[in-house]
């Protein structure tokens, strides 16, 4: 039986059965990341400036940063199991660890 879903099998999609779903367990997680505190923002400052040129005059700050989802197999691992390898991708490439912070979490 097909189902609505669709998987990515050798670099195209497909259809997933039932059966391919019930052996794949998708879990969703957010990474956040930003510059720290001690890092200047210049993209950060010219959109507060902008902010304030449209009258948002209450905005005292703005620090820019991104965001990563990131749909991981997480088939026969636990919730710490998880955390501990997507922190390890942020810190290894996500993220650059010296002028960056990020934050993980599981959706």
């Amino acid at each position: 039986m097909i189902c609505l879903k669709m998987c990515w099998v050798h670099d195209s999609i497909v259809p997933a059965t039932k059966v391919d779903l019930a052996v794949r367990e998708m879990r969703k997680a957010r990474v956040l990341v930003w510059l720290k505190k001690e890092v200047l923002d210049p993209q950060g400052r010219t959109i507060t400036e902008a902010l304030h040129n449209l009258g948002y005059d209450l905005v005292r700050d703005v620090r820019q940063g991104k965001m990563f989802e990131v749909w991981i197999d997480a088939a026969a691992k636990g919730e710490e199991e998880l955390l501990s390898i997507i922190s390890e991708m942020s810190r290894r490439l996500l993220s650059n660890p010296v002028i960056e912070d990020f934050k993980v979490e599981l959706l």
